[in-house]
């Protein structure tokens, strides 16, 4: 008996540990110490590994490819952002799970595999097109940043089109001046001046 109530206090006490790491990981990342961040994430995940915690384990992935992508680790990012995805808890949260999916196609972006950073922008596109206004406007810049790397104008100015709509709608004016300044980009890459300068 005394060695079950042992086991089950040093099971809470690991679960208590992981939540303090955790918070830890949550003060770092707000005073830009993301080294630091990292390393707490990463000894929670190893306890929740010992635990057999595998759902928890999976969440804290998202949080720990987080702060790799702000390091420039986007290889070792896109493993745990993969392994987040698997999360049934961020699968049924569709602002996780489309944060998740921009998360791995920005890290692709970022190491110059833009087909598969394309891919990954059209799902939150297809998948959070009735969730979050937010969320898909942004997939729909990034796409369009992606096919201007691949040189697809058409493709590319529809995206910011149907951005453009959004934030209008909303007002924003920061994000109608910055899609109006990537638009003119667009048409500066391909040669069309005098349309580069409408948007301007």
């Amino acid at each position: 008996m005394k060695r079950k109530q042992t086991y089950i206090n040093n099971n809470q006490n690991k679960h208590d540990k992981i939540f303090r790491l955790f918070q830890s990981s949550k003060e770092a990342m707000k005073e830009n110490r993301f080294s630091d961040a990292a390393k707490y994430l990463k000894k929670s995940m190893v306890m929740c590994e010992q635990l057999g915690l595998q759902e928890l384990y999976e969440e804290i992935s998202g949080k720990y490819a987080s702060v790799l992508l702000d390091q420039g680790r986007y290889v070792r990012a896109l493993k745990y952002l993969n392994i987040a995805l698997k999360s049934k808890t961020i699968k049924k949260d569709e602002k996780k799970y489309g944060s998740i999916l921009n998360s791995i196609g920005n890290a692709h972006f970022y190491l110059r595999q833009f087909q598969q950073a394309l891919i990954y922008f059209e799902k939150i596109i297809a998948f959070c097109e009735k969730v979050n206004d937010d969320l898909y406007t942004g997939a729909l810049c990034n796409a369009a940043n992606t096919l201007k790397r691949l040189g697809k104008k058409k493709k590319a100015l529809e995206y910011y089109k149907r951005a453009l709509i959004i934030v209008k709608k909303k007002n924003d004016r920061s994000s109608v001046s910055m899609i109006y300044n990537s638009i003119g980009g667009l048409y500066l890459k391909f040669e069309n001046p005098e349309k580069s300068l409408i948007n301007y």
